[in-house]
Parts: C-alpha cells; sequence; structure tokens
C-alpha cells in the first residue's frame, strides 16, 4: 500500500493513455492503486479498501478522475479523462508465488474498445521487513499500441513505517518509428512521519524535466485524505481513502474520550458453540421465510472461544470503564456458560462496571452467568425464574410396548444406562444413584458461581434458589438477584445520564473478515503455533457434517485426517483436542485413538505434546478419545466417564406382524441371519453380542490405564467404569483427568509442554468450507409445528443417527437436560 501511515511513497509518474496518476512506486505499492502501478502489490495486505483521486490544474477539474478498490487480492480501476473524456476501466489480479515473492496482471480498454485492450504483468519481492524490490511491465500485449514501459525500483523503510525513501528507473520503448527508441526516466522520494496519522512526503523525477513535489496526508478512524503538489505545472493531486481495516491500529474503531466514562454496549443472545461460526453464504434468491408453524427460525450462534476473546479484550482496555449488557437468550451447556461466567467475572475483578438490562428477566443460567454485575433492571412484568436445577429424563417403554416395538439392549453393567429410556418405564436404581451424584456436583458448582458473584455465603445463595421462583420483581428485589425495574426507554435514559452525563456510549466493533494491515513489508518474527481440533457431536463413521449451529455429528475420517494434519505440519509445536461429545461408535472412536496414540508416542518424527480439553461432555466414547492425551484438563461441571459400552436396537418384527406383514426367508449357513431385525434375538445370538462387548469393554479399560498415569489396574477400574458419569471434579479427584479448567487454561498446558513462552498463533482444525444446501434456499432448515425449545429437548435424531450404524456403541447413557 501507499505506505501513508506507515509505508513508503516512492514516486514515478504513470500514464495510461493520456491520464497520469497520482506518483507511487512499483517497489511499495500494495493498495488499490496496485491496479495502474504494480498488480503484484494485491498479493500482499489482502485488505479491503478504495480511493478516489482527482487531479486539478489551478482550481478545477481539467485533467482526470479515478475511481479504484481492492477486495483482498482482486482490484478494479476506473478512469475518466475530462478533456478527451475517455473512460479506462482496468480489473487486476494478484497471487503470492512465495511468503516473499508476488506476481500479478491488469487487464485495462477504452470503453469504446473493450476488445482491444493491454496487458500489463507486475513482479514484487520482499526480502526483509525494511525493504521492497519491484518491477512492472506495461503493454507486454497490446493489439494496436506500440509503446512499452518498463519500471523496477527499491525500496525501504523503518520497521514501524515512519520514515524510508526509495529510487525508480523506468524506461519506455517506442516500436513505433523505423527505429526503436528507448526514454529513460528516474525518480526519488524521502518521506517522513513526525506525528501518528500526519505524513510529509517529498520526491524529485531525475529526468530531463527535475519536476519535484510535495504531498501531506491526514487520516481519520478508517478515511484518509492526501494533497499532492507538483512544481512543473502547478498541479494538484486530491485523494480520498476508505479502508475497513487499515487506520485502526493508529486510531481504534471506538475513540474513548477521557473525561468521560467509557461503556461498551453489547447484546448478549445466542446459541454458544465450540467450533467457529460457519456463516450462510447470500444467494440472490434466497429467500429466508418466517411464517409461524411452517417457516425457519434463525439461530444467533457466537463462538465460545470467539466471545471469551472479546471479554478479555475489554478487561484489558484501560480505556473501558463498564459494560453495558443487554441480555436475550444465551443458551449453552452448563460448562460453557460458566467459562463465559468466569471471564465476566475477570472483568468485575479488574474494577469494572456491569450494567445488565433484560425486558423478558432472569433465569437459572443468566442469574448465574451475570451474577457479579452491579446493577441488573428488568421489565416490571418479567421475573426471576431462579428454581434450582432438575433433571429430567423421557422414558418412551410404554410408546414402544403400544406399538409392539420391542427395545433390544446388551451392555456391560446397568449403570450404562443408553438404553434405559427405551428399555424402562422409570428411572432405574443405578441410573437413580449415579445421576445424583452428578446433580450434585454440578449443583455445587452452580451456587459457588451465585455466591462469588453476589459475595454471598453459600448457605445464602441456598436460601435464596430454595425461596424461588421469584414471579414478582418486588420479592426478586427484595433478595438483591435485581437492582430494579424498567421499561426500555427508561433504560435508555437511565444509560444517558450515567456519571451525571458524561458519558460516552462505545458500540462493539463489527467482526473484521479481512487481515490487519501489515505495515512492515516481510515479519521475520512469527509466533509459535498450536493447533485446536474441534471434536464435537455423536461419533459416528465418516466425515463429520458441519452446519452454522455446530456439527451434527463427529466423523473419524475428519478428525483423524485433521489430527494427522496437525502432528505432521512443523510449525505446529502442540495439539489441543477440545471434546464436547457424548460417545458414539466404538469403531469411529478406536480410528481417532490411533492417530492420537500416533501423535503421542508412535511416530516418533512427529511426536508432540497433546492436551484433552473437554467441554459441557467428553463421556464414554469422547473419554475413550480422550485418555491417550499427555494431559486431560476439564471443567469442574463438565460430564464425563461412563467407560463402557453398549449394542442396542429397535426391533420392529412385531410391528410388522401386527400389521400383517410377514417375512420369510431361505439361509445357507447356521447364522446366516445372524441377529435379524425381523426377528427377536436369540440366547445364543445374544451371548455372542455380549461377548463381543466385554471384549470392546476389556480394550477400553485398557486404553484408560494405558493412557492415565493414577491408573494402573484394569479390574479395579470397574469401580469407576461400568457405565458410571462423573462431573469434571470427581473425576479428578479419581484420576480419570489431571486439571481442572478452560479453554485457554488447555493452551497454557500445551504452551508448558511444548517450551513455549510468550504469545502463539492459534490453528483452528477441521477447516470447515460452507457449501450450499439447496433443498434449504427457501427458509433455511424448514421446521413444522416445533419451536426450538422442543426440537433442543427432542434431539431423538443425534442418537438414531448413532444407532443406525449397527455397530457397537460407546455412547453416554441419555441426552442429560439439566433445568
Amino acid at each position: 500500500m501507499i505506505r501513508i501511515l506507515s509505508a513508503l511513497f516512492l514516486s514515478i509518474t504513470c500514464v495510461i493513455g493520456q491520464i497520469q496518476l497520482i506518483p507511487q512506486s512499483v517497489a511499495a505499492t500494495d493498495d488499490p492503486m496496485s491496479v495502474s502501478i504494480n498488480p503484484a502489490g494485491l498479493a500482499f495486505n489482502n485488505h479491503a479498501e478504495t480511493i478516489l483521486v482527482g487531479h486539478f490544474d489551478g482550481s478545477a477539474f481539467t485533467k482526470d478522475f479515478g475511481y479504484y478498490s481492492q477486495n483482498r487480492t482482486t482490484g478494479f480501476g476506473y478512469q475518466w479523462d475530462v478533456i478527451s473524456a475517455r473512460n479506462i476501466y482496468q480489473f487486476s489480479q494478484g497471487f503470492k508465488v512465495s511468503k516473499s515473492h508476488a506476481m500479478g496482471i491488469t487487464y485495462s480498454f477504452d470503453h469504446s474498445n473493450w476488445n482491444e485492450g493491454r496487458l500489463d504483468v507486475g513482479w514484487m519481492h520482499r526480502p526483509f521487513p525494511m525493504m521492497a524490490l519491484g518491477a512492472n511491465i506495461q503493454n507486454v500485449w497490446s493489439a494496436n499500441d506500440a509503446f512499452r514501459h518498463l519500471t523496477g525500483g527499491v525500496a525501504f523503510q523503518g520497521r514501524t513505517g515512519r520514515w524510508g525513501g526509495g529510487v525508480d528507473l523506468g524506461v519506455t520503448i517506442d516500436d513505433s518509428g523505423a527505429e526503436t527508441d528507448y526514454i529513460m526516466d528516474q525518480s526519488m522520494t524521502v518521506f517522513i512521519e513526525p506525528l501518528k496519522g500526519f505524513r510529509v512526503n517529498a520526491w524529485v523525477d531525475l529526468d530531463n524535466t527535475k519536476s519535484t513535489g510535495i504531498s501531506l496526508s491526514m487520516f481519520l478512524p478508517n478515511m484518509g485524505y492526501e494533497s499532492h503538489t507538483r512544481s512543473t505545472n502547478n498541479a494538484q493531486s486530491l485523494v480520498l481513502r476508505s479502508s475497513q481495516n487499515r487506520y485502526r491500529t493508529f486510531f481504534g474503531g471506538n475513540m474513548a474520550k477521557k473525561n468521560k466514562k467509557n461503556y461498551l454496549r453489547m447484546h448478549l443472545k445466542g446459541l454458544i458453540i465450540e467450533e467457529p461460526v460457519m456463516k450462510r453464504p447470500k444467494m440472490p434468491f434466497d429467500f429466508n421465510l418466517d411464517i409461524p408453524f411452517l417457516g425457519s427460525q434463525n439461530v444467533y450462534v457466537q463462538q465460545l472461544k470467539k466471545l471469551i476473546d472479546q471479554i478479555d479484550e475489554y478487561t484489558e482496555d484501560p480505556n473501558l470503564d463498564g459494560l453495558i449488557i443487554d441480555l436475550g437468550n444465551i443458551r449453552g451447556g452448563f460448562s460453557k456458560i460458566s467459562e463465559i461466567r468466569n471471564a465476566f467475572q475477570r472483568f468485575h475483578d479488574a474494577g469494572k462496571e456491569i450494567i445488565v438490562y433484560s425486558k423478558f428477566g432472569l433465569g437459572n443460567g443468566s442469574t448465574y452467568l451475570l451474577s457479579m454485575a452491579d446493577e441488573i433492571y428488568v421489565h416490571e412484568m418479567a421475573g426471576v425464574d431462579l428454581r434450582g436445577l432438575s433433571m429430567e429424563i423421557t422414558f418412551f417403554r410404554g410408546l414402544l410396548d403400544t406399538l409392539s416395538i420391542v427395545p433390544e439392549v446388551w451392555r456391560v453393567s446397568p449403570y450404562k444406562t443408553a438404553g434405559d429410556t427405551f428399555l424402562n418405564s422409570t428411572m432405574s436404581d443405578a441410573m437413580r444413584e449415579n445421576y445424583s451424584q452428578l446433580l450434585d456436583g454440578v449443583y455445587e458448582e452452580f451456587v459457588r458461581g451465585i455466591s462469588e458473584g453476589k459475595i454471598w455465603g453459600d448457605e445464602k445463595t441456598r436460601a435464596v434458589i430454595d425461596a424461588g421462583p421469584y414471579l414478582l420483581t418486588a420479592d426478586a428485589q427484595k433478595a438483591g438477584l435485581i437492582t430494579g425495574t424498567m421499561y426500555p426507554d427508561e433504560f435508555e435514559d437511565y444509560v444517558k445520564n450515567l456519571n451525571k452525563g458524561k458519558v460516552n456510549i462505545i458500540k462493539p466493533e463489527k467482526e473484521n473478515i479481512y487481515p490487519d494491515y501489515q505495515y512492515a513489508w516481510r515479519d521475520d518474527k512469527t509466533n509459535d503455533r498450536i493447533a485446536v481440533i474441534y471434536a464435537v457431536g455423536g461419533i459416528v463413521s465418516g466425515k463429520t457434517k458441519p452446519g452454522p449451529s455446530g456439527s451434527k455429528n463427529m466423523g473419524d475420517e475428519t478428525i483423524a485426517a485433521a489430527i494427522k494434519q496437525a502432528r505432521e505440519d512443523k510449525s505446529i509445536k502442540a495439539i489441543v483436542l477440545r471434546i464436547d461429545s457424548g460417545g458414539g461408535s466404538a469403531l469411529a472412536s478406536d480410528i481417532m485413538w490411533r492417530e492420537i496414540i500416533k501423535t503421542t508416542r508412535e511416530d516418533s518424527s512427529n511426536v508432540k505434546p497433546f492436551i484433552a480439553s473437554m467441554s459441557d461432555i467428553a463421556a464414554s466414547g469422547g473419554y475413550y478419545i480422550a485418555c491417550e492425551a499427555d494431559s486431560i484438563i476439564a471443567y469442574p461441571s463438565t460430564i464425563t466417564g461412563s467407560i463402557g459400552v453398549i449394542g442396542s436396537r429397535l426391533n420392529f418384527s412385531q410391528l410388522k406382524e401386527r400389521f400383517g406383514l410377514h417375512t420369510d426367508k431361505i439361509i445357507h449357513g447356521k447364522h446366516a441371519d445372524f441377529a435379524s431385525g425381523n426377528r427377536l434375538a436369540s440366547d445364543e445370538e445374544s451371548a455372542m453380542i455380549l461377548a463381543s462387548i466385554n471384549d470392546t469393554y476389556l480394550r477400553f479399560k485398557e486404553r484408560v490405564v494405558a493412557g492415565r498415569e493414577k491408573l494402573n489396574d484394569v479390574d479395579a477400574l470397574d469401580s469407576l467404569a461400568l457405565g458410571r458419569v462423573w462431573t469434571g471434579s470427581d473425576a479428578k479427584s479419581y484420576g480419570l483427568i489431571d486439571e481442572l479448567g478452560g479453554y485457554y487454561d488447555a493452551i497454557e498446558l500445551a504452551k508448558a509442554a511444548a517450551g513455549i513462552e510468550g504469545d502463539v498463533d492459534i490453528v483452528e482444525l477441521p477447516n470447515y468450507k460452507h457449501k450450499t444446501d439447496f433443498k434449504k434456499l427457501l427458509g433455511g432448515e424448514s421446521r413444522i409445528g416445533l419451536g426450538s425449545d422442543v426440537l433442543e429437548t427432542l434431539q431423538l435424531a443425534d442418537l438414531i443417527t448413532i444407532l443406525e450404524g449397527d455397530q457397537v456403541q460407546m455412547i453416554l447413557p441419555v441426552k442429560i437436560e439439566i433445568k
């Protein structure tokens, strides 16, 4: 780019037809002007920027006008010569050849002869952070122009780009006459930036004209202004710039004011997921219908990591005094909500205020999430639905009996309760015992979080919970759960009058889809890299099915390939496997386990630290793929364990007979129809299936003992296994995991294991690319007659997808929903 704020202004005069452009250099240009100067520059700093250029003689337009734009590595230019009324169009593309080399091409044509244009080719090389080389050949090919122009340049600058200079040499080759003529030109430039956002450039053309010039540049956030004056003809150029991310390094998107209190106002809502959010591309015929009971329901989704990064950034901002949160419906597993709560707690502990408004009141989750808030206001007709935690499990046995559908279940013990919802009508003793212990642990974490935020003792917190729900806002205010009630417009007035009206309300910056502008031409100082692999959803054989609301399953092919990619990438120093899964196929789990043990032990040339980080749940198959990690870290409330194996199916043979559907058979071989779904399994078949399940269970325990340092007895492991589930806190006390913590605690473990000090770059895998589902263009995912809450509860599709594989399963007993 023209280094107005921290780059270089090297000068030559560039001519297309009769249209003269502002001075720049083939060695330094990496902004929209690259379209005309050197298209190779588009390959560097693939940002977005627009430039308007006007040339004047005296005080009126007498020369030309130009418009240039860049979107990543593609450029467009339009030039209008006022005198001749010519319109010139230019299309450019830059591309990297290596880290420091780039090439580019530009096709230019007159509006009246678009098929008789010309082709330019550019080259650029940045061997060092403070040095750049460039060359451009105009008219490499042209239909009727006999002139070619070759320019080469070398440029240098300080590392921060606040001073620099350089030289360009050019030659025009004229083949129009009997003999070829060569016309030489040279230019030299220097610049200095005494103040941020203010730059002085001076240049001289070293040809016969001895033309000199000076330019002044000033910038505001996302905008820039330049003025150029040339000595020979008193010509002037005015330049206006607009960039999404060029100048915010100097000014930032939101300017804090020192004489006022600065609050950032954010909306907190949506579904929290682990993976980067996949944004559905807009289609020209993508009609998003939202008709009640028939249309789609678009879910606002946020990535956990990105939300935590934002809150921590606000915490570290010395100019920010507080947050004003407009609270909506925020959904996510308890452990994800806990990590967000901890981020808000860090913000509050830094001495900053949190003010919350919720038109719809508070529930269990939001009370816990924002327990540290200094002020909470709700609508007077809303309440605080704080009532404690409950666990509800729906049993289908009665329905199945009515339909003559028989559940068949083979398992290692009654604690492996994945089939209980089909097998039983009520909780078994084993289920009630294990789940009561599980809910006790989660409830302790729930109470602890509210107590810490409110600065209450646990006894008081329990008493306040037991007195709920608070359907009357007066009762909620008396209990200390809210500050008061307001209508939305009253809250707006309240915000305006904070700090006696001396308040600056800042809006969060929109997500920047372009990389930040790099002012050094080449940054040889790179951070070490750590890969985070997201292993999310029910485990199946095949490929993962990603979606805008997170992966619908975890395909062993996808995750195994991601582990292999990270292991063999020499620039990646450690791997974090981020697990949010209740398990699934035993075979698929073992395929992924194989890639993990290669990473930790067997692939001697690529062994590197491997950390398993557990999110809301990492149970059964989810624990299987974690047990070989060098370290396992989980939240106190993570649901894990469930070391056990189960086989199950729903047998429809009696239902079919009931409706007159009879199946007959001819077989050769005693077991040709082994475990056929057209009849119930025989005792012999059940014994064979159970033997296979017990063999898989033994292998599971052997994997755990081999991977966990504190566990060394396969038989003794039954006291923790046999399908039992545990909270993260209990799992740590029993040696099933090593540490308690969240996402960035896992990153710190990986850094320590790899011997990394300082910052790291996080590489997120797998790298999913959105594919348009043309069946869903009319309204996205159509959901007829069911609200999102019902659909969230009835996630049978996930379970059915796993069970359809007809494989032995390592799966969490049931979908646990804590309310």
